[in-house]
């Protein structure tokens, strides 16, 4: 291993929840070129992120990241996977993962820090840089999301399945329509999570986890819709300081991104708002998670290699 790891704890702003964050240090011992924050997607952990923390590590970064409310080991009780709180979740995610930030930062000081989403991770980034991209010095989003007409009818429908069954109902009407299709462009189909990766050993142990196949309750899935309706707002691209450094990365089979559409207009919008420093690669045949493709090492060294690059 080319790190150091210790797991930490903090009060969540929900008032109820404890969240788990982590610290990982590069093995040997030295000052850091720069901290990575982590923000991993829906239904998983950032125990599924230690093969890439460890390169990370060997390149001499350091890396700090939470799991999120409802994820890994910031449930008490299983019961509680995929539930944020009975309203405004979508906030406290955001309000825990900038009380990381401000953790990292208090720690290691003026080294340059950068954040890095994958999915739901992504978009928690994107919206956390409408109220902080000062307090950063750029970003890396995967597997993100693109603006999708249909978002306020996701949040109605929330609504009433919160209604109708509760809080912490298991909404598998909102999930078929969100996952049902993801499998469409997947020939030789084994699973239904064959959309994440062309990894047969990945996907295999994603569907064994207990962490990560589960379904998001019906307010979780509200939060979710409204963290996606915050950065897809118009008023977000004013917000974000338009010479951040930001790349995106998206693979053309995956569904998520619109198999590159929805990732490709993010890139656009930011371009036409303004940015100046936004990058966009899209991979060939990757699926959702990037990081866990079988050319994940070629997608590690991308991401390494735009790091150095604007480290100078």
């Amino acid at each position: 291993m080319n790190f150091n790891k210790s797991e930490h704890f903090f009060k969540s702003s929900n008032g109820v929840d404890r969240i788990a964050y982590y610290i990982y240090t590069p093995e040997p011992a030295r000052k850091p070129k720069a901290l990575i924050q982590i923000c991993h997607g829906m239904c998983e952990y950032i125990g599924r992120y230690e093969h890439f923390i460890d390169y990370l590590c060997g390149l001499g970064y350091a890396v700090i990241a939470n799991d999120h409310l409802g994820h890994g080991n910031s449930v008490s009780d299983n019961d509680d996977l995929g539930y944020f709180a009975l309203e405004d979740g979508w906030i406290y995610l955001l309000k825990d993962v900038r009380k990381v930030q401000l953790i990292g930062k208090s720690i290691f000081g003026d080294v340059p820090h950068y954040f890095l989403g994958h999915s739901m991770g992504s978009i928690i980034v994107r919206c956390v840089l409408g109220k902080y991209s000062g307090d950063t010095d750029g970003a890396i989003l995967l597997g993100t999301v693109g603006i999708h007409p249909a978002l306020p009818f996701g949040i109605a429908l929330a609504d009433s399945e919160i209604m109708l069954h509760g809080v912490k109902s298991r909404s598998r009407k909102i999930n078929h329509l969100l996952f049902g299709m993801s499998n469409v462009m997947v020939d030789d189909k084994r699973t239904e999570f064959d959309w994440i990766s062309r990894d047969e050993n990945v996907v295999a142990s994603y569907v064994a986890d207990k962490k990560c196949n589960f379904i998001f309750t019906s307010s979780a899935f509200r939060d979710l819709f409204m963290l996606v309706q915050y950065c897809s707002d118009r008023s977000w691209y004013k917000k974000v300081r338009h010479d951040l450094p930001v790349l995106i990365m998206g693979g053309t089979d995956d569904p998520v991104g619109t198999f590159g559409r929805g990732v490709m207009q993010i890139f656009r919008s930011m371009e036409r708002h303004g940015f100046d420093d936004v990058e966009l690669k899209l991979w060939d045949g990757c699926r959702h998670e990037l990081l866990n493709e079988t050319n994940r090492l070629e997608v590690y060294k991308n991401i390494s290699d735009w790091l150095e690059e604007k480290l100078g």
